[in-house]
């Protein structure tokens, strides 16, 4: 039997493979990238092998150094400056000594770094080269840690570097290092007494754990040797010892976390941490009140 089969087979969609107008575009956009991109890996080369030669000594013959100074493509033009603390851009400029129209390929960027570091207050910098006009200046301040008595009080950083009167104006809420004598200190001094690079060690290690979440460290007090003794601002005395410093400060942490549990986490005269068995004096006024 023969009969007529109605199937409707399915259209097929136009597939566009290729545009004339968008490859026509694309081809313009490429061509004048990679002019660009030209362009500057010629600049890049011109300035690598300036200070390639510059290196070697060669820019000491008149005519290369010249060439590269009168040429206007390396002259600088501007100088970008990035600093997250207390100086500003015109004194980090004025301190490095570095000027617009000066030439970017014979500047001595070790010698700006250098004059950058001999401020109290920085740590580091970080000088580089922007081609073909540009230079880039980072600059990483000192942080205060603690805070000395010497006639006066000055702040020191991590290292025990004495840092500026802007630092110290700044720096109110830090642990003070007491009980030891100082002579006349200035900004820029670095101080490495044994006693103060352990009062130091121990605030760096009061921030680095939880112990600033539970205590308010006010002073550390180095005048007794034998017994480093903390302030805080609910507890009047936390006797340390002088031994092993880092697994007291972590048994103070656990101390003070039972404290809590316990209930019994008010303020004291002191806490005894030196033997094993720890010892607490409530504070006088609790003593009263008990009576």
């Amino acid at each position: 039997m023969r009969g007529k089969w109605n199937i409707k087979l399915p259209k097929k969609r136009r597939a566009i493979v290729f545009n004339v107008d968008v490859a026509r575009r694309r081809r313009t956009r490429e061509a004048r990238a990679g002019g660009d991109r030209s362009r500057l890996r010629g600049l890049g080369k011109i300035a690598a092998a300036a200070v390639a030669a510059a290196t070697l000594g060669i820019l000491g013959t008149a005519g290369v150094r010249e060439r590269f100074q009168a040429s206007p493509r390396f002259t600088v033009r501007w100088i970008e400056v990035a600093n997250e603390e207390l100086l500003t851009k015109r004194e980090i400029i004025f301190l490095s000594r570095a000027k617009v129209g000066d030439n970017l390929i014979t500047a001595d960027l070790a010698a700006i770094r250098d004059r950058l570091r001999a401020h109290p207050d920085i740590r580091d910098a970080v000088v580089s080269r922007r081609v073909p006009g540009g230079i880039l200046v980072r600059v990483y301040e000192r942080t205060p840690i603690a805070a000395v008595y010497a006639g006066g009080r000055y702040v020191l950083d991590e290292e025990g570097c004495v840092l500026s009167p802007a630092k110290e104006a700044a720096s109110r809420a830090i642990p003070s290092v007491t009980g030891l004598a100082f002579g006349a200190l200035r900004a820029g001094d670095r101080l490495c007494a044994p006693a103060v690079r352990r009062a130091i060690e121990i605030v760096k290690a009061y921030h680095e754990s939880d112990l600033d979440r539970q205590i308010e460290l006010v002073s550390v007090d180095m005048a007794d040797a034998e017994n480093t003794v903390l302030r805080t601002g609910s507890i009047e005395e936390i006797r340390l010892g002088s031994d092993s410093i880092g697994e007291r400060l972590q048994l103070l942490s656990f101390v003070l976390k039972q404290r809590r549990l316990r209930g019994i986490d008010g303020p004291a005269s002191y806490l005894d941490l030196r033997w094993k068995d720890v010892a607490e004096m409530p504070a006088r006024r609790d003593v009263a009140s008990m009576r």
